[in-house]
């Protein structure tokens, strides 16, 4: 969401600056120039600057729920579920997917019957 806001507004600043251009131009900006530029600085954005902060919450989030497997499986059962529907295929959604996965791989099948 966060960078769908950045991308919005740096949209909305290239095409301000860019009211200058000659007439015949402009067609050419919000065809290519705006959106090529816009996803540039998210994708910069994104890299720089997103990336750290959100790889650290999926490795909070993993590991938190490596801990509820064993007794608390229907707490962890309710996690997943509440992780699955709460952003719709975001990241949250992404580090329940994974976590179960890696639980496959690792013969644990428990967390999928929770």
């Amino acid at each position: 969401m966060v960078a769908g806001f950045v991308g919005g507004f740096a949209a909305k600043f290239i095409k301000k600056s860019m009211a200058k251009i000659p007439k015949s131009f402009q067609g050419l900006v919000s065809v290519l120039i705006v959106p090529l530029l816009s996803t540039l600085i998210v994708g910069a954005f994104m890299f720089f600057i997103l990336n750290t902060p959100m790889s650290m919450l999926n490795e909070f989030l993993e590991g938190w729920l490596k801990g509820l497997t064993g007794i608390n499986a229907a707490i962890l059962g309710a996690l997943l579920a509440g992780m699955m529907a709460s952003d719709m295929g975001g990241p949250i959604n992404k580090t329940a997917s994974a976590f179960g996965l890696a639980m496959f791989a690792a013969n644990i099948f428990e967390p999928s019957a929770a």
